[in-house]
């Protein structure tokens, strides 16, 4: 919420598909270090964006990056919008 009691936009317009449950998708993101994040589902962009950061007012948020919530380089989160997920074959991989 911001100062004014208006709430922050949360979900953003995405061109990926719509995935049926129980269907396995290869997910890829790419964050480059001038931090764009490009998000491709079966190879094909879907979106991209910069200035990722949590939320400043949640404590693990605060905890887990040190009062910095642009996090810089030292954490990745899955997570799922309400909705059943499983990951499985996470690669980490250097950009060339």
């Amino acid at each position: 919420t911001l100062a004014d009691g208006r709430a922050k936009a949360h979900c953003t317009i995405s061109s990926g598909p719509t995935i049926t449950t129980g269907r396995w998708v290869r997910l890829e993101l790419e964050v480059r270090p001038d931090g764009e994040v490009i998000q491709r589902i079966e190879g094909k962009e879907v979106r991209r964006y910069r200035k990722v950061e949590l939320d400043p007012t949640d404590p693990l948020a605060r905890d887990m990056t040190d009062g910095d919530p642009t996090f810089p380089g030292r954490w990745i989160a899955l997570q799922s919008e309400g909705h059943p997920i499983a990951f499985r074959d996470i690669e980490i991989m250097p950009l060339k």
